[in-house]
């Protein structure tokens, strides 16, 4: 294209066109319109992160042959992590395609040459290595999806399903509010690495019960909630220092807050 630019859309005139002038019956076959089942992406990547390690989020991929070529972009916590590099699964390789990686933390992928069926079967598409800055939540998912077929035609949104999986925390823990001090609201993030019943609450120093966040039972994770600066029956609390107590699978969790207002 001429906007200086390379990307999914070049990619796809490229692989469009691999090929025709040596051999045109390629481009002259049929193309399969997909049967009912879908393209289902999915990301499956940590949560619970600590700073100094390189992660993986692993994009895999469940093929019906609808596909020419897709474009996925992934979304995370640019506090907590940052991408640093992507490595081919080989799976769209194993089928005469290519694997590139345009921005950090995209995935652009298509098979060379127009094909009569697309991309098919299930595989491992790439891993995507994030560096961590800090404790938290990494919050890696899928945020889009583009796919084409071998007419370079758009698939319709329906024809695919893309889940974010985040893999269970090793550890349970409650994390430092953020920000702290505070205006407006505070994120209380925590990680459970079994399921059990939780208790995550708001005390005043006195040891009062000002504000009860999450009263219980969730599965193993990580949860964010917010505590706002009110009280239980949603009036503002004066300014000053609180504590956030998590209670879970019998442990004992207390970070502390200052509240501007």
């Amino acid at each position: 294209m001429t906007d200086d630019v390379i990307d999914f859309e070049d990619l796809m005139v490229f692989v469009g066109n691999d090929e025709v002038v040596s051999a045109p019956a390629l481009n002259a076959r049929g193309i399969r319109d997909g049967a009912g089942t879908p393209e289902q992406f999915r990301v499956v990547a940590p949560a619970l992160v600590d700073p100094g390690q390189t992660v993986a989020a692993k994009l895999r991929l469940d093929a019906a042959g609808r596909m020419q070529g897709f474009s996925v972009r992934l979304a995370w916590d640019p506090n907590v992590v940052e991408p640093v590099g992507m490595q081919s699964g080989q799976f769209i390789e194993s089928q005469g395609g290519i694997v590139l990686s345009p921005r950090p933390g995209t995935v652009d992928a298509a098979l060379l040459g127009t094909r009569a069926v697309g991309v098919s079967g299930a595989g491992e598409v790439a891993t995507i290595a994030f560096r961590t800055l800090r404790v938290g939540d990494a919050g890696i998912r899928i945020a889009q999806v583009i796919a084409r077929d071998a007419a370079n035609h758009p698939i319709d949104a329906g024809a695919m399903q893309q889940a974010s999986q985040s893999l269970v925390p090793v550890r349970t823990e409650l994390l430092s509010p953020a920000p702290n001090p505070f205006q407006g609201s505070a994120s209380l993030v925590f990680s459970m690495a079994q399921s059990g019943s939780v208790d995550l609450a708001v005390y005043s120093v006195d040891g009062r019960r000002v504000r009860t966040l999450v009263r219980e039972r969730r599965d193993a994770g990580v949860y964010r909630e917010s505590w706002d600066g009110q009280d239980q029956g949603r009036h503002p609390v004066a300014p000053g220092v609180y504590y956030a107590h998590l209670r879970v699978a019998g442990m004992e969790f207390t970070k502390s807050l200052v509240y501007l207002k």
